[in-house]
């Protein structure tokens, strides 16, 4: 009978929270390098992309394949390779009759400006060449399993935060706080809409506690929060004390929101954490690291 999940890029941040939350014994890792895993995962439940490309993952055991691995990065070559092995994934799922895909998409694809929260059906304006990528993977997996026994949903992802994201501006913010004791806000109007690592996770083991016959083909997942930069810097002085915002005036144009609305009656779902929680996270992570 199926009952393991294949979750693809189980290294990494998304993967390894899925596989804390699912237990080791429900999940199968693909990944490039198998000692990645070995703190997480039996060696007997890990497999390399070699193995994948010789056949030897055992489909005859998965009930849905959590399609994580993907560059981040701009970089053309590394997009293009993420997008040829999508494709390959894709396939072999069909090939092999698995039930359902998760692909985790991005909320990039929307474009860095909508006024208006953005609904699953609504414009793509895809803001980069890793948000093109993106969306290029959605159409190849609606092409691949068209008339075919496995659904494969497509999860537009809010960015994502938590200690394990120090590229993110609200990790900057925080590290700038700490260390210098002042936060430069340019613009101020800027609107964000992150969601916590912790809340993607739950949000997908919800979903996979669920029949896949009831899945749409696309969903957003996020929060129903959207905060400007000069709310963020504002928390985040509150949260990390004796700190000064330096706040310079400027037309901006950025405003990232998400309808969350499909999700949520679907699946009887909302985000917990508020940007507090993330932030108060995140600090109390650094601080142990640098101790």
């Amino acid at each position: 009978m199926r009952c393991k999940i294949l979750i693809t890029g189980a290294a990494g941040v998304l993967g390894r929270d899925l596989i804390r939350r699912l237990g080791a014994q429900n999940v199968v890792g693909l990944v490039r390098t198998p000692n990645a895993l070995h703190d997480v995962l039996p060696a007997n439940n890990v497999y390399s992309l070699s193995d994948f490309y010789s056949n030897k993952i055992p489909f005859d055991d998965i009930a849905v394949v959590v399609h994580c691995a993907f560059a981040r990065s701009q970089d053309g070559a590394s997009l293009a390779q993420s997008i040829d092995f999508s494709r390959d994934v894709f396939h072999a799922a069909v090939s092999n009759n698995i039930p359902a895909v998760i692909n985790i998409s991005s909320q990039s694809i929307y474009g860095a400006y909508r006024e208006i929260p953005s609904t699953e059906d609504g414009p793509i304006n895809p803001m980069d060449m890793y948000a093109v990528s993106k969306y290029a993977c959605e159409k190849l997996a609606a092409e691949i399993s068209h008339n075919t026994k496995t659904k494969i949903t497509n999860i537009r992802l809010s960015s994502l935060i938590g200690p394990q994201f120090p590229e993110r501006v609200v990790n900057k913010m925080i590290s700038a706080a700490i260390n210098t004791g002042t936060l430069k806000v340019v613009g101020g109007n800027q609107v964000f809409s992150f969601l916590d690592i912790a809340d993607a996770s739950d949000a997908i083991v919800t979903m996979l506690k669920t029949s896949p016959k009831h899945w749409r083909d696309t969903y957003n997942i996020a929060t129903s929060q959207h905060y400007t930069i000069l709310e963020m810097a504002n928390t985040i002085a509150d949260v990390v004390g004796n700190t000064d915002i330096d706040f310079t005036p400027s037309e901006t144009h950025q405003s990232v929101k998400n309808d969350t609305a499909r999700f949520a009656h679907d699946f009887n779902w909302r985000a917990q954490k508020t940007l507090r929680d993330s932030v108060q996270n995140i600090y109390a992570h650094i601080k142990t690291a640098s101790k």
